[in-house]
C-alpha cells in the first residue's frame, strides 16, 4: 500500500515506512497516534512542517487511513542545511537569528522558498512583507527536494545570497 500526501510525496507503508508503535509497552498511547486523532479532533486542515518529517507524517497518514479519519492536507518545506550537511538548528548549535534584522531574515527566508521579495517590499517593515508573503504565496515555487545547503555566513550575517543547492534522499 502507498501512503501518499498532497503535496507530491508518497512511501510504500511496507517497504519505506514499515511498522510503527501506537501504544508503548507501559500501555501509553505513542507520539503517532496521538498526533492522527489530535488533528482530527481539531479538525486541522492544513499541515506546514520540514521534510525532515516526512516519515512521521507517512505513520499519521496510514493511522488515519486505518481509523476512517479524513487527513489535513501536508506541505512539506525543505530543511535547510549548513555547508556540511548539519540542518540549522538550535540541536546542531547553528548561529540565532538576530531579531534586530527581522526584514533581512525574513526576505532572505522569502528567497530560499522561492518567493524573493521586490527590493522595495524587502526593504520594508516584517508586517508589510509578510501581508506581500500571503498575497504571493505558491507552494509550486518552493524548491522541490528535502533540503537545501545555504552559505551559514548568509545566513548569519544576511548581507548576501547564494543560490541554495538541493540535497535530494537524506531522509528516505
Amino acid at each position: 500500500m502507498t501512503i501518499a500526501c498532497k503535496d507530491g510525496n508518497a512511501a510504500s507503508l511496507r517497504r519505506q515506512v514499515g511498522d510503527f508503535v501506537v501504544r508503548r509497552a507501559d500501555g501509553l498511547v505513542a507520539y503517532q497516534l496521538a498526533c492522527a486523532v489530535d488533528e482530527s479532533e481539531q479538525r486541522i486542515t492544513e499541515v506546514v512542517r520540514g521534510a525532515d518529517l516526512l516519515g512521521s507524517t507517512f505513520r499519521q497518514l496510514a493511522v488515519m487511513q486505518a481509523l476512517g479519519l479524513e487527513p489535513p492536507e501536508y506541505l512539506h518545506l525543505p530543511v535547510l542545511m549548513d555547508e556540511q550537511g548539519r540542518k540549522l538548528s538550535k540541536q546542531n548549535h547553528a548561529a540565532a537569528v538576530d531579531p534586530s534584522c527581522a526584514s533581512a531574515n525574513l526576505a532572505a527566508c522569502l528567497t530560499l522558498l522561492g518567493h524573493p521579495p521586490p527590493a522595495d517590499t524587502a526593504a520594508s517593515t516584517p508586517a508589510l512583507m509578510l501581508q506581500w508573503a500571503l498575497q504571493e504565496w505558491h507552494p509550486q515555487r518552493v524548491p522541490r527536494g528535502l533540503a537545501l545547503c545555504v552559505n551559514v555566513t548568509f545566513a548569519a550575517q544576511h548581507k548576501g545570497y547564494n543560490a541554495p543547492q538541493q540535497i535530494e534522499g537524506l531522509w528516505e
